[in-house]
């Protein structure tokens, strides 16, 4: 239901994109970012600090977009927030006990610190490298293209790249592995 919640605003931006334009289609995705964030908030009783900042800063460059009238800001919206996210990631490592990903409770997952450092750094290169095929894609495409791009192709993009780690992270899905071993 989350990732659904997530995936709509994307849907709605690109169905505006190609029935109008790049400004109706900023226009539009700015309110579905905040009800998204609302909507995670709806089913989890707290306040969603990613979905949140996206929204925010939707905001601040789309707003920029519809005031200036320049599809820059909204088309660099993406790549600012994968680089900010590989920023935060890498960042992790450095800033108190543990990486971002492993201050998260784990239930499932029980890796090593080198382990959780190694996913960090992944996901951080990942995130980099979707900011520079943003802008590859925006500057050498038209706008339907890039919104195509940005609502379709990182989504199958990020999907295959978790599917990627299921053989990296196997070893350390102990906890449900266990709890089968002690059913009857």
């Amino acid at each position: 239901m989350k990732a659904l919640i997530d995936f709509i605003p994307a849907v709605l931006f690109f169905g505006a994109l190609v029935k109008y334009d790049i400004y109706i289609a900023t226009a539009v995705l700015i309110p579905c970012l905040f009800v998204a964030a609302i909507g995670h908030w709806i089913i989890d009783r707290k306040l969603p600090k990613t979905q949140l900042w996206v929204a925010v800063m939707a905001l601040v460059l789309g707003g920029t977009t519809l005031l200036l009238h320049d599809p820059l800001f909204i088309k660099i919206k993406p790549s600012v927030v994968y680089l900010l996210f590989a920023i935060a990631l890498y960042g992790s490592r450095f800033i108190g006990e543990k990486p971002l990903l492993a201050r998260i409770p784990q239930q499932m997952l029980v890796m090593p610190e080198d382990v959780w450092k190694k996913l960090h750094t992944a996901w951080a290169l990942f995130f980099l490298f979707n900011a520079v095929l943003n802008v590859v894609v925006f500057m050498n495409f038209d706008d339907v293209t890039w919104g195509a791009y940005k609502a379709f192709g990182v989504t199958v993009m990020m999907f295959v790249f978790m599917l990627a780690h299921i053989p990296f992270l196997h070893p350390y899905l102990q906890a449900e592995e266990q709890e089968k071993k002690e059913t009857p």
